[in-house]
């Protein structure tokens, strides 16, 4: 490496990667798949549950929070692919 210490630092583009994914219609693309599971019907009496028992709270004391969890075992949620991925059930070890 010591050859190249007084060169300058050539100066690199994603020109080519871009054409690449350009050419193959290849983007980032998220997997769809336990959504499917969800029952709009059940989903629907599910968030009247909730707003009626909100109603009891002043708006300032309404946060929202999620789960936080490290799923190890779990895969990627999103790729790069050039047609639409299927999901599945995701790994919750």
């Amino acid at each position: 490496m010591r050859q190249y210490r007084e060169l300058p630092v050539p100066k690199f583009s994603a020109g080519w990667l871009d054409a690449l994914m350009t050419r193959y219609r290849i983007s980032r693309r998220t997997r769809h798949g336990e959504a499917g599971k969800v029952d709009a019907m059940q989903l629907e009496l599910d968030l009247a549950e909730i707003r009626s028992i909100l109603e009891d709270y002043p708006l300032a004391d309404i946060y929202h929070m999620d789960e936080t969890a490290l799923y190890w075992k779990s895969s990627p949620d999103n790729s790069l692919a050039s047609e639409e991925l299927r999901g599945g059930e995701a790994d919750k070890s």
